[in-house]
């Protein structure tokens, strides 16, 4: 049956042309959205960001405007609804922050005097506000997505030792059940884990997120019987706190569901994760064992353990990584995002095939009488002030998309990161991923991008005509040899303060073509 199944798939791509013209999703059930974050967006926010930031450990920080109001979507979220209303999507992709609900350590006197703290809900406030902010969205023609983790841990649980300490994923889990019970009215699709691998290496190993510190490659060990580093400790304890709220979230939809409507009728939940993936390469030949490391350790260690318990795969792919020893380089073949990305479409389509092999038709780490589990693109986006990038990049990887789903793959969403300029995590305000402008010197202005009214135009049409597809590349290519920014340094692996400008476009054509697709092994 694979091997069938692999035959259709090759049929299939031997029929599609070089290059395809317009790019249509009119034919199924697709959503187009946006995706943000607390960390990105919420103003009056003591996390575990802000004080790394403050203490240094954050790039184009102190040097930007009102940098501790990030977007103002706590105390003004309107703003950002209105806009995302705007741009045409049905779909909003948010989070609610661990900390912020969670403020003081389950079990610690710092709840009352006669009572402990709840590892479950502290905060009422904060709950009644994260459910009129699910509400504004609801009411504006839009359903909410909601991440329950999303690289913000609550200061105490980082005084824990982080996900490394299994009573911060008991906790997490406790933390889960409060708001599915109190949210579920308003919640049909949950995401339990944004970029588990991504956090584990960045906050455990290469400490440049929260809490910091030295380096720790020993994080990364891993004999069994013998020693287990962070890293791998870390994405144990996540993955099974993500096991057991699959379960509790579809057993507690049922027990509703049955309560409120007998009948069997209403909108099932659905439950996944957003898993991040790049396309590794070897800056040279010398250079390829190390990408096939880094694949090693990121690309289905995480998902293998949790195969078995979702309901779509998120993935979050923002371009190709050109690793060089053991980080990221700048090599001449390639055109950048303004975070250092290549920018390579193809590497979505051959990704997103590789997990529909493994899954769907191998069946790793699943039931041979399981669900097929869809795919959504849970985040996709540029840094890209200039927006000279950012309509040919969108286009391009939705052709990816388009020619995922016509090898076999289910894929039925596509969310854009981001809508606003905002806080990037390490790199801070430098890299200019939003459809929309923010002049953080004037009450955060939020200005359109000319790509704001393409991607505006696809998520109501749910289609891109030749002619707009073609305007893009005309569009990019037409500028080469402009000077850019760049928020990267030349080692291809700092964040900068203010961004380097000897950088020029490259005109390199990295449109989608399906010559660049090979097909995984039946």
């Amino acid at each position: 049956m694979i091997l069938v199944r692999s035959l259709i798939m090759l049929l299939a791509l031997m029929s599609l042309p070089a290059f395809a013209q317009s790019i249509s999703f009119k034919d199924r059930p697709f959503v187009f959205g946006l995706a943000t974050a607390p960390a990105h967006s919420e103003d009056a926010l003591e996390d575990s960001w802000v004080e790394f930031a403050r203490a240094g450990g954050v790039a184009a920080w102190k040097n930007a405007d009102n940098p501790e109001e990030r977007l103002r979507f706590w105390s003004e979220p309107e703003t950002e609804l209105d806009w995302a209303k705007l741009s045409g999507v049905k779909t909003l992709r948010l989070a609610l922050d661990w900390g912020r609900l969670v403020p003081n350590e389950p079990g610690s006197d710092k709840c009352g005097l006669t009572v402990k703290c709840s590892a479950g809900i502290q905060n009422q406030q904060a709950l009644l506000r994260y459910k009129e902010i699910l509400r504004m969205i609801r009411a504006r023609g839009m359903e909410p997505v909601v991440t329950l983790f999303h690289h913000s841990l609550p200061a105490w649980a980082v005084d824990k030792g982080g996900w490394v300490n299994p009573e911060v994923s008991e906790a997490f889990v406790r933390f889960s059940e409060d708001v599915v019970r109190e949210c579920a009215g308003l919640v049909d699709e949950w995401i339990t884990f944004n970029e588990p691998t991504v956090f584990a290496l960045l906050s455990d190993v290469a400490g440049i997120w929260p809490p910091g510190g030295k380096q720790r490659l020993g994080g990364l060990v891993s004999v069994p019987l013998v020693v287990r580093g962070a890293y791998w400790a870390s994405l144990e304890n996540i993955a099974q706190a993500h096991n057991r709220i699959y379960d509790m979230i579809h057993a507690f939809d049922r027990a509703r569901a049955s309560a409120t409507n007998p009948f069997g009728h209403g909108q099932p939940a659905r439950v996944g994760l957003a898993h991040n993936v790049s396309y590794n390469i070897g800056a040279s030949w010398f250079d390829w064992p190390s990408a096939r490391y880094f694949d090693s350790i990121s690309k289905f260690v995480f998902t293998d353990k949790t195969a078995g318990k979702l309901d779509f795969l998120g993935i979050n792919y923002y371009g190709q990584e050109v690793v060089k020893g053991l980080g990221a380089a700048f090599v001449d073949r390639a055109e950048y995002s303004e975070s250092g990305r290549a920018i390579f479409p193809a590497g979505l389509a051959l990704l997103l095939m590789e997990y529909h092999h493994r899954y769907n038709l191998q069946k790793v780490s699943r039931k041979k009488e399981s669900n097929e589990v869809k795919f959504v693109v849970t985040e996709n986006g540029i840094s890209d002030s200039t927006d000279v990038l950012r309509g040919v990049y969108l286009v391009e990887h939705l052709a990816a998309v388009r020619f995922a789903i016509d090898v076999g793959v289910p894929v039925d969403g596509y969310f854009f990161w981001t809508l606003s300029d905002n806080w990037e995590w390490a790199d801070g305000y430098c890299p200019k991923f939003g459809l929309l402008s923010v002049d953080r010197a004037n009450q955060l202005e939020r200005k359109p991008r000319p790509s704001f009214e393409l991607f505006r135009t696809i998520a109501r049409e749910h289609e891109v005509s030749a002619e707009l597809r073609s305007l893009q590349w005309k569009s990019y290519s037409a500028r080469t040899g402009t000077p850019r920014p760049q928020c990267r340094a030349a080692n291809g692996r700092d964040s900068l303060d203010v961004p380097r400008l000897d950088m020029s476009f490259r005109g390199i054509d990295f449109r989608f073509n399906p010559e660049q697709i090979r097909l995984p092994r039946p």
